[in-house]
């Protein structure tokens, strides 16, 4: 009797973790989607794919900014996953700087999603992957709440 209740409490917390960490798959959304949401939020998205002229395998790129320009998000489409995967380590580092001195941080690496977020007393920091696409932001604690709105929005 005891082995089956070690067993249900085992499957019961594996099923448990299956849930936390969100094992449905995520799906990239297009650049023309992340443009048309962002605008419905009330952000203003440029076309910024001329500053990734030197790197072949970008595809798209915007940048959203809200109103008081307080907040930025940007949003590049890449050429495939691999380019997508390399170019979240490359930048996941300029995040990862942050840890030491945040109050939370969260780091999921699963197949097709990646996302590491920091935050602290003053700046909330956040990079997305998922699929061929990123999603980057980097802006002050007040407004985690409207990043992560969009960032919700689009699935990711």
């Amino acid at each position: 009797m005891k082995k089956i209740k070690k067993i249900f409490i085992f499957v019961l917390c594996i099923m448990s973790l299956f849930l936390v960490t969100g094992c449905e798959k995520k799906e990239a959304v297009s650049s023309d989607t992340f443009k048309s949401t962002a605008e419905e939020l009330g952000y203003t998205v440029r076309d910024t794919l001329g500053q990734y002229d030197s790197f072949s395998y970008v595809k798209a790129a915007y940048f959203a900014v809200d109103n008081n320009s307080s907040i930025g998000v940007e949003f590049i489409e890449l050429e495939d996953d691999n380019n997508a995967k390399n170019f979240y380590e490359a930048n996941k580092a300029n995040v990862e700087n942050y840890i030491e001195d945040s109050s939370a941080n969260v780091s999921i690496d699963l197949v097709n999603y990646q996302k590491i977020a920091v935050e602290s007393d003053s700046y909330y920091k956040v990079i997305i992957r998922v699929g061929k696409t990123i999603l980057y932001s980097d802006t002050s604690k007040d407004n985690k709440d409207e990043v992560k709105e969009l960032v919700e929005k689009l699935g990711y």
